[in-house]
């Protein structure tokens, strides 16, 4: 043995508590005593030398695991490690351990080492307070419904006047307007913009539920209705003022057409949300829900005495019909229960939706009309594939389990064939030849070729009007015409074998 004996040195703040019966001692504290302890070696010849405790921790030094940090940002992109000037290598390649370096070379690799953390640590510190808060943000969008649905009037008039409601392409600078909240939420102030930036955040699944979660689907469906854009309290001469002025009834679609962009993102992108469509909203006469409102959208301008139909397709008028087609596709595609009511007759969806394709077949095609007949045909398509290719409801399980929600097998027939009649009805046999023969005599589209050829491969086998000789000779020729005016060379490969098959499948069914 060396002959050394430890003590304990107190110093004047120490308040003489010993830790008890070691050869080695050191000061007890507590979570008020900041008094430090040294200890005293008594050496064999009788000296005593004094030393600091090494295992007391100094407070203000934070005790780093440089081991750990260094496995750890060793494991970031290349990228990121330039940016902090390269993460020291200084560890030799014999060992995995700090202890290995001298002294000096641990003085230097700690210091860096700890200087690269705590850069990072505050850049992910500030990047986390910078995330913005998102049931928040929704909350707020909700509540800018809401006060715009309190007084409609006011806000579509300064928007008739040019004092607010941007418009994506031209008007709306959403970022540079916009002041944030305390949160760090942006906070727009006309429902224009409030509905943009709303569509964009419903991208999103979880904020969809959220939204709707939150009660911000039924004020968004809302919104595409016509009764809501009309403040309360009004005299009749000032409401017969402003529903005939032409700025406020373009102001109001724009509204109604931001609001159907809205509802068609949210309900698209899981069928999770497919009940959504069929629920009722309470701010319209008789609780109509998004499938009709997104109906009456599209067929706006109808005679209901008749079947004569007042074309209104033009400027916002077209805009507006394309977002709702585009909502109600969304509604329906994938959508038992929904394409089951939209085709019932206990609504008047489906003859709104006929004297709509019928007046679209007594007029020239557009360019302008291109869009909105390929989303209708292609709906048609759509729709008759889901009922043909999927098990109804009772003939899915959930998990090993039949679904417990199935209603009867017969009643499933009978909607299935309802739904499947909705959508080859002599309507949409004619609309869908119409657009066939007229998208041969126009140059460049063939997308649009390519929507009406498919749809007729599936749709045509119910239409039987098709069987007519005159008209059964004139489709084969379009067809044929359409697929000489393909040039291969001008397509991707894949593209054109598609544009080949879909003609293919087309003739099948009209020879």
């Amino acid at each position: 043995t060396t002959g050394e004996k430890w003590v304990k040195l107190d110093n004047d703040d120490d308040d003489g508590g010993s830790s008890g019966g070691g050869d080695k001692a050191t000061s007890g504290k507590t979570a008020h005593d900041t008094s430090s302890s040294s200890v005293a070696i008594v050496q064999a010849d009788g000296s005593i030398v004094s030393a600091q405790d090494d295992e007391q921790p100094k407070d203000d030094e934070p005790d780093y695991d440089y081991e750990m940090m260094y496995r750890t940002l060793s494991k970031l992109p290349e990228d990121e490690k330039e940016r902090f000037g390269g993460i020291p290598d200084i560890i030799p390649k014999s060992s995995s351990t700090v202890d290995s370096l001298s002294p000096e070379a641990r003085k230097i690799f700690e210091e860096r080492m700890a200087s690269i953390w705590e850069q990072r640590q505050r850049e992910l510190k500030a990047l986390e307070d910078s995330v913005v808060d998102m049931p928040e943000l929704l909350k707020q969008r909700i509540q800018s419904i809401q006060d715009y649905l309190s007084d409609p009037t006011t806000q579509l008039v300064e928007m008739a006047e040019g004092v607010g409601g941007g418009d994506s392409k031209s008007e709306s600078k959403i970022n540079d307007d916009a002041d944030d909240d305390e949160n760090g939420n942006y906070i727009l102030t006309d429902i224009i913009s409030v509905l943009e930036d709303l569509e964009f955040q419903l991208t999103d699944v979880d904020m969809a539920r959220d939204f709707h979660t939150l009660g911000g689907w039924r004020l968004l469906v809302s919104l595409m209705s016509d009764g809501v854009h009309m403040s309360k309290n009004l005299t009749d001469a000032t409401i017969e003022s402003i529903e005939t002025s032409d700025a406020y009834s373009i102001q109001k679609s724009k509204v109604q057409r931001y609001a159907a962009w809205a509802v068609g993102t949210t309900v698209k992108n899981s069928g999770e949300f497919t009940p959504y469509a069929l629920e009722p909203t309470t701010r319209t006469h008789g609780g109509l829900n998004a499938i009709d409102l997104a109906t009456n959208l599209l067929c706006r301008g109808q005679d209901h005495d008749g079947n004569e139909y007042r074309h209104l397709d033009e400027g916002s008028d077209r805009q507006l019909r394309e977002k709702a087609i585009y909502a109600l596709g969304s509604l329906l595609r994938g959508n038992h229960l929904g394409q089951a009511y939209f085709c019932s007759s206990t609504n008047d969806n489906k003859s709104k939706l006929q004297r709509y394709l019928k007046g679209i077949v007594e007029l020239p095609m557009t360019t302008d009309q291109r869009k909105l007949t390929q989303r209708l045909l292609a709906l048609a398509s759509d729709v008759i594939s889901d009922v043909e290719l999927n098990p109804p409801p009772s003939q899915q399980e959930q998990g090993g389990q039949p679904n417990g929600d199935r209603i009867d097998d017969e009643d499933e027939k009978i909607a299935r064939s309802t739904i499947l009649q909705c959508f080859s009805t002599d309507a949409w046999c004619d609309f869908i030849s119409h657009t066939l023969l007229h998208s041969s005599t126009t140059e460049s589209q063939p997308k649009l070729q390519q929507t009406v050829l498919e749809t007729a491969g599936v749709v045509g086998p119910r239409c039987g009007s098709w069987r007519d000789e005159d008209n059964s000779q004139k489709m084969v020729e379009t067809i044929q015409n359409i697929q000489n005016r393909w040039d291969e060379e001008s397509f991707d490969p894949d593209h054109y074998e598609e544009l080949m098959e879909a003609a293919k499948g087309a003739l099948a069914v009209v020879q």
